[in-house]
């Protein structure tokens, strides 16, 4: 009937956590989304949406509508999951009132305060109106808008909404229920093996694995840092708290690192 020491004493209790934690297997850190990949999947489902909507299948269309959204967000926004839509604990991410179309210019997202952000203020963050690789962001941004409009989706809803069926009869986009996440990671890997058919075969199965949506994140960070963004830049987009908070995240390339080598 005794108290185990290292429960009764709180400085044992830390270091029996500690002799756990490092007793653990060690998480395999995802893959990071490269440009190509992103570049080429929103590519494939924008031609997918334009197929739906010819075809008058609007759920498929506003289906792969929303997953272009979430992989912007991801990537180019180098959103959260749980900075985007509306987490397990009912904690409300984006709205559509936090979005701002500069046409030409670039899209606005105001994000509320999240746990880098000590002062719970949130922050501005730009995403280019057409990226570098020719994405059209901000277009893409539109029609989105534009269908929550028609769906009479308001500003204060989540902008990241389901789709709705009533009577069997599809009715279009409308606000979700807590804890609802709309772009997991197993919807992030089945759009990867539509995309890329070798993805689907069985022996490419780790690659697949390899990917989540923390793979977008990464992957955005990565490319921005190796196209001259910058530690400070990027923290600034992704609204890391840290400097050394982002060091994870914008991985160096070989030709960054050449670069650096001959400036010495």
């Amino acid at each position: 009937g005794r108290t185990a020491p290292w429960v009764a004493c709180p400085f044992l209790e830390d270091v029996g956590e500690g002799i756990k934690k490092r007793q653990r297997t060690p998480v395999k850190r995802k893959e990071g989304a490269s440009v190509a990949t992103v570049t080429t999947l929103l590519r494939f489902w924008a031609a997918s949406e334009q197929r739906y909507r010819e075809l008058g299948r609007h759920h498929d269309a506003d289906r792969v509508l929303r997953h272009q959204i979430c992989v912007i967000l991801g990537f180019f926004g180098m959103r959260r999951k749980s900075e985007i839509g509306v987490g397990a604990d009912g904690r409300l991410g984006l709205r559509v009132g936090h979005i701002a179309l500069v046409r030409g210019s670039h899209v606005r997202m105001f994000v509320g305060g999240q746990k880098n952000d000590p002062y719970n203020q949130g922050d501005d963050a730009p995403i280019s109106w057409v990226s570098v690789t020719g994405i059209k962001v901000g277009e893409t941004f539109d029609r989105y808008l534009r269908r929550l409009r028609q769906c009479n989706i308001r500003i204060d809803d989540p902008l990241i909404c389901k789709t709705g069926f009533e009577g069997g009869r599809y009715v279009g986009f409308v606000a979700p229920t807590p804890g609802k996440c709309f772009m997991p990671d197993d919807c992030f890997r089945n759009g990867l093996k539509a995309c890329f058919v070798d993805l689907a075969r069985p022996e490419n199965e780790h690659v697949l694995r390899a990917h989540a949506w923390h793979s977008l994140r990464r992957g955005g960070a990565t490319a921005a840092f190796n196209a001259g963004g910058g530690i400070k830049g990027v923290c600034a987009i992704g609204l890391w708290r840290s400097e050394r908070g982002v060091l994870p995240y914008a991985l160096a390339s070989f030709e960054t690192k050449l670069g650096v080598a001959k400036l010495l």
